[in-house]
């Protein structure tokens, strides 16, 4: 561990920015690029903080799954997304989102979040209402087959 100043302030820093949820290696080195901190005073940081367990991607990745699992569902295009805006790399995305598809239920998923979207709308046209759930569930990063399974199922008739 560094005896610099500048590589204290930094750890301190980050371990604040820390304490509200974990980041991404990439979302650490963002920041601390935006204080100002220079390359080999980032390295090091990053480096310091996955040796003792505050810095994992992986770990990382899974919290954020799991926290979109719980509080608003979204596709897995739209999580992917979401990932790499976190700056994962891509083999670790591609590696989630295969777990994630074999371990969660998209269709269920869609399908809540469908009807939650009807239960808004009201009484409004059938037609209407069928659009705007399409164009819902696909920003929200649904697969065309599953919407299209969830809209025929929840508009059958």
């Amino acid at each position: 561990m560094s005896k610099d100043p500048r590589f204290k302030k930094a750890v301190f820093l980050v371990l604040q920015k820390l304490s509200y949820r974990p980041r991404s290696s990439s979302e650490i080195t963002e920041y601390l690029k935006e204080k100002s901190y220079d390359e080999p005073i980032i390295r090091e940081v990053i480096d310091h903080l996955a040796r003792i367990g505050y810095v994992n991607d992986v770990e990382f990745a899974d919290y954020w799954v799991e926290g979109r699992r719980k509080r608003k569902p979204i596709g897995h295009l739209a999580l992917k997304r979401e990932l790499e805006e976190k700056g994962l790399s891509e083999d670790l995305v591609e590696k989630i989102i295969e777990k994630e598809k074999g371990s969660s239920d998209e269709y269920g998923a869609a399908r809540q979040v469908a009807m939650d979207r009807i239960k808004k709308m009201g009484d409004i046209d059938k037609r209407k209402a069928k659009k705007r759930v399409y164009d819902y569930l696909l920003r929200r990063g649904f697969e065309f087959d599953t919407v299209y399974k969830v809209l025929d199922e929840v508009f059958k008739g």
